[in-house]
């Protein structure tokens, strides 16, 4: 592993292996953990809620495309973690670094955003907001 990133401690579904399903570990860089833990405590208590949208727990999806210039191979996971409390879907925001030395996706931003009530799990302005829906399997 590479200096500077730490694993969150969970597999998940990997975004981009071809056979379904397949798990890995998540990281995220040690500043972004250190900047959300001392910045953001409120962000800092739904880092809990990323092993429930790495492994799409309930209703969820993965994208591919943020839409966003340099995000154009960063991937969406949403989901409703179960039990939440916060209504919405739970969205996390991951790349998969080119200079190797990782065996899954580094996090890179997380947030709640509203539901789409026609789709479960997905959150609202999808089509226009991520590129292709990779998870689940059409």
């Amino acid at each position: 592993m590479r200096a500077g990133y730490i694993p969150l401690g969970f597999n998940g579904i990997h975004p981009v292996v071809d056979v379904p399903n397949t798990e890995c570990p998540f990281y995220m860089s040690e500043a972004d953990y250190e900047d959300t833990r001392r910045d953001s405590p409120w962000m800092f208590e739904d880092l809990r809620l990323l092993r429930s949208m790495a492994n799409l727990d309930s209703d969820g999806a993965i994208f591919k495309n943020l839409k966003r210039d340099g995000e154009e191979n960063a991937y969406c996971y949403s989901c409703v973690p179960p039990m939440s409390v916060q209504p919405g879907v739970f969205c996390g925001f991951v790349d998969l670094p080119e200079d190797g030395g990782f065996l899954g996706p580094v996090v890179f931003w997380f947030e709640w955003r509203e539901e789409d009530p026609d789709r479960p799990g997905f959150p609202m302005g999808w089509e226009k907001d991520f590129g292709e829906l990779i998870w689940p399997l059409q």
